[in-house]
């Protein structure tokens, strides 16, 4: 079996080797034992190979120079990969000794790295330049790696070169844990020049077509951190929208599980919307909702995205779908409120005011005022909606006003006067006189509130020009900048 074993690893055939190699008869055997170690090595799983190599190294020099030295000069790199720098110099000393090419090639390697470990670059860079015309195909091939990423560290080599030269690398050497090296660099440079897709698929391809090789689980993490940088920290940001969402569905199967998943797919639909972009946005988070293993919060807040993209899109009966079917106990207040005052507007939306009413009127912040006022105004409940849009206001007195309640008391005034009501006009110009007569509606604000008749023309006039300055759709309008402005950071 050692002799099968070795015969194999000399053909180049290390999984096979392996398998003959850990049959119990010669599996604690150390002869056989540096036989498994370059097995492991040449397939890139390193912690195993160090070990066989520990376990190896009183008989490592018996053996014939040439492989003495192969199984040195694999033993080094096992331990630079693994941190142990000392037995890895140790291991690279001993394989130039024993004069055999190849293994000089690969110590002289480790040997570089051992350079660049120290911050001895220029050293390193001396190394590697002269191993790049080497007799050994293998370590003309990893000599060219060094140097390019070398290179490209100390801005030796741009960006786009060190790129097409690891893609000429890639076809000069497959199949193994090199071949994997050189794709997790070409993948990480064509990440860096912005080619996101390009880095993903190079990636992709090689985990799928090698998903057992040692390396392949860390190439997966590395496509699952791009991943995280495109949709979480903004990469996504540099490119088009409609490809950036391309890109997620080609990916999606990258999506985190738990709260991180959630908030990349919240943050590309924010984007979308930002770009009035609503069909793409409703199919991607509708499909969340519908399809993905969501529960609990995590459903009720990205079903409440949908339903606020719903109401943009005047899509009020799908908002109020959405909602009724993600209802469950146990959300925190503000969810439960956000959740409750779409259901309102929506109702509002489809002119079922007396439910939005019915939702509205127990709830005291600001939010649900305004949105009660603009109910009972749609609904041209006029003495409700001058005590709502006034109760929306701040307290009688202020100094100012902003825009909005400027607009806010002037509907309250006009309300009050189609209710024929004028203890609600007195009252409200006693609290509001001194703050409107600094904006440019004092004299419509006097107008109303005043014991002057106001002609029903003169009245209708106003109510008009409310119309594209009022907070008519104020709440709507309060979703879209909700989404314009919130960067993702929701």
């Amino acid at each position: 079996l050692a002799l099968k074993g070795g015969a194999e690893v000399m053909l180049g055939r290390y999984e096979e080797a392996l398998e003959t190699l850990d049959k119990s008869a010669v599996r604690t055997d150390p002869a056989v034992a540096a036989w498994r170690g370059y097995a492991e090595a040449e397939l890139g799983d390193w912690r195993k190979a160090r070990q066989s190599f520990l376990e190896a190294n009183p008989l490592i020099d018996a053996y014939f120079p040439l492989w003495a030295g192969r199984f040195h000069a694999a033993a080094a790199r096992a331990n630079i990969r693994m941190g142990d720098g000392s037995a890895a110099e140790r291991h690279a000393e001993a394989a130039r000794r024993t004069g055999d090419p190849v293994a000089m090639g690969q110590a002289s390697l480790t040997l570089g790295e051992l350079a660049l470990a120290a911050g001895r670059k220029n050293d390193a860079q001396t190394i590697f330049s002269k191993l790049l015309d080497h007799e050994d195909p293998n370590v003309r091939v990893r000599a060219e790696l060094a140097d390019t990423m070398l290179g490209l560290e100390t801005g030796r080599i741009s960006l786009m070169d060190a790129a097409d030269r690891l893609d000429s690398l890639r076809f000069r050497w497959r199949g193994d844990a090199l071949e994997l090296e050189i794709v997790a660099a070409l993948s990480d440079v064509q990440f860096r020049l912005g080619n996101f897709r390009e880095a993903l698929q190079l990636a992709q391809s090689f985990a799928m077509q090698f998903p057992d090789m040692p390396g392949s689980r860390e190439l997966r993490i590395q496509m699952s951190e791009y991943f995280d940088d495109l949709f979480l920290n903004s990469k996504a940001d540099d490119i088009d929208p409609i490809q950036a969402l391309a890109l997620f569905y080609e990916f999606r199967d990258l999506t985190p599980i738990g709260p991180d998943g959630d908030r990349m797919i919240r943050k590309l639909a924010n984007r979308l919307v930002a770009f009035d972009l609503l069909d793409p946005a409703t199919e991607l988070l509708a499909h969340q909702v519908e399809n993905r293993n969501l529960i609990g919060a995590s459903r009720a807040k990205i079903a409440a995205d949908l339903a606020s993209i719903y109401l943009i899109d005047k899509r009020p009966e799908e908002a109020l779908r959405v909602i009724g079917s993600t209802r469950q106990t146990g959300l925190d207040d503000d969810l439960r409120l956000e959740r409750r005052l779409l259901e309102a507007a929506a109702h509002m939306e489809l002119q079922r005011y007396s439910h939005a009413i019915e939702l509205l009127e127990s709830l005291s912040d600001q939010r649900s005022k305004e949105l009660l006022a603009e109910v009972h105004w749609r609904a041209r409940s006029w003495g409700p909606a001058g005590r709502a849009l006034q109760n929306a206001l701040p307290d009688p007195g202020v100094s100012s006003l902003t825009p909005s309640q400027v607009q806010t008391a002037i509907r309250a005034a006009v309300a009050y006067r189609l209710d024929g009501n004028p203890e609600g006009l007195a009252d409200l110009r006693a609290g509001y006189t001194p703050a409107m007569s600094q904006t440019a509606q004092s004299e419509t604000f006097d107008l109303l509130t005043g014991s002057t008749r106001v002609t029903s023309t003169r009245l209708t006039d106003i109510v008009k020009s409310l119309a594209d300055t009022s907070s008519a759709n104020a709440f709507i309008s309060g979703l879209k900048q909700k989404f314009g402005g919130a960067g993702g950071q929701r």
